[in-house]
């Protein structure tokens, strides 16, 4: 895709829709007994993946505003710029969650919740994958 919108979809609206089919069709695999698993594994890749997606996407973004107006070029980095911080924080909480996850196995409001981070940060890298705006 050469940037835009998948179907007249803002970013905001992709990562939310993508995260809450993710959420549902991942339930019962995060409940399940290699949830916990699955959920490390997760996390081991992300970090990358979000840092590598994230220097493409400002990348994009510098060349597709390259004849813009400076104003348009600041604001979409900017937007970047707060998405990235908002991963970060994701990845940093779910992190702590999981290991709460570990000390409390049984509990599955805590592995919902990890598993709702989880379609968040993967539904933000796609987008940026995706050069979605």
């Amino acid at each position: 895709m050469s940037g835009g919108r998948i179907s007249g979809m803002t970013r905001e609206a992709y990562v939310l829709t993508g995260a809450d089919v993710f959420t549902r069709v991942m339930q019962n695999e995060i409940l399940g007994p290699d949830g916990i698993k699955d959920l490390e594994e997760f996390l081991k890749g992300i970090e990358e993946r979000s840092r590598k997606a994230s220097r493409e996407y400002t990348e994009f973004l510098n060349r597709t505003h390259e004849k813009s107006q400076a104003y348009q070029k600041e604001a979409a980095l900017t937007s970047h710029a707060n998405h990235a911080r908002s991963i970060a924080s994701h990845i940093a909480k779910m992190k702590g969650s999981v290991e709460a996850a570990k000390i409390d196995y049984d509990n599955p409001r805590l592995r919902l919740e990890c598993l709702a981070m989880m379609g968040y940060l993967r539904c933000q890298c796609e987008a940026m994958e995706n050069y979605i705006l």
